[in-house]
């Protein structure tokens, strides 16, 4: 008989993450800066049962905007 084979689970996009304990979305909470240059510290929390995780995240810094808007 076959054996069922699981699946390595990636996490998701930051905008699309969910809870692995229960399945709910995880709610962005909270952002802090890090010492990573054009990175931050986002804390997602699931309101269901409580299941928080930290991801640092890289983001588009203010000096790429500029060099975008004057093309």
């Amino acid at each position: 008989m076959p054996q069922p084979r699981g699946f390595g689970r990636k996490k998701a996009p930051v905008g699309m993450r969910r809870c692995p304990r229960c399945g709910a979305p995880l709610i962005l909470s909270l952002i802090e800066p890090t010492d990573q240059a054009d990175h931050d510290q986002r804390t997602f929390e699931c309101s269901t049962c409580a299941y928080a995780e930290v991801a640092v995240v890289k983001y588009r810094n203010d000096s790429q905007l500029e060099l975008d808007s004057s093309d």
